[in-house]
């Protein structure tokens, strides 16, 4: 991302897919913020930073739906993608566009940059 005041969010439920995404996304010059927790997200998202929501199928409907509505409340111009493990998921309303995470690492990082300049912000 050319902001380096925009952060990527990744939330979800597993900590040690929430760990290694976060390895990948920073060593592809990402900011990266990750956790497991509503609280948290939240938190990061009141500073109005966040760019990109990473929303994990490991996170609980009740838990999606609460962070992805704080997520468009506090980051209007964010864009949420849904990481999902099915080739095919159930498609969510708050979420602007899904990568299937089993592509592997390459496909994450394009995912999230064509999110990035999807946002109506980007330059």
């Amino acid at each position: 991302m050319s902001n380096d005041d925009q952060v990527v969010l990744s939330v979800g439920g597993n900590t040690e897919l929430l760990g290694l995404r976060e390895h990948v996304l920073r060593a592809a010059g990402f900011d990266v913020v990750s956790t497991s927790k509503e609280s948290k997200a939240v938190a990061e998202m009141q500073k109005g930073n966040c760019a990109i929501l990473l929303l994990c199928h490991s996170l609980p409907d009740r838990a999606r739906r609460t962070v992805s509505r704080e997520f468009r409340h506090y980051c209007p111009n964010g864009r949420i993608l849904g990481i999902t493990n099915v080739r095919w998921p159930q498609a969510l309303d708050e979420v602007d566009s899904y990568v299937y995470g089993l592509e592997g690492p390459e496909v994450l990082i394009a995912a999230i940059r064509g999110a990035a300049a999807e946002r109506p912000d980007a330059a």
